[in-house]
C-alpha cells in the first residue's frame, strides 16, 4: 500500500491489481517433478537413517546440533 502524510494524518491509497497470473503445469511435467521430489526426499531420509544405524552399531552418540541439556544421554543406544 502506498501512504502519504498530509497535515498530521496518514492517507492510504489502494492499488488495483489488473490481472492475476495463474500458471498451468502440464500433467506429465508435474508428475515427473513430484516423482523427483519424492525420490530425493527418500534418499535424504535413507542416508540419515543409515548414519543413525552406524552410530548405534558403534555405540556412539548421535551428534545432534542442539543444546546438551535438551536430549537425555544414552537415549538412542540400543540395549
Amino acid at each position: 500500500m502506498a501512504s502519504t502524510v498530509t497535515s498530521g494524518s496518514l492517507v492510504y491509497e489502494r492499488r488495483v491489481v489488473e490481472k492475476i497470473h495463474k500458471y498451468h503445469w502440464p500433467a506429465v511435467q508435474l508428475n515427473v517433478w513430484m516423482l523427483i521430489m519424492l525420490i530425493s526426499a527418500g534418499v535424504i531420509i535413507g542416508v540419515f537413517s543409515a548414519f543413525i544405524e552406524i552410530q548405534n552399531t558403534l555405540l556412539l552418540p548421535v551428534p545432534w546440533y542442539v543444546f546438551p541439556h535438551i536430549l537425555p544421554t544414552g537415549h538412542f543406544h540400543r540395549a
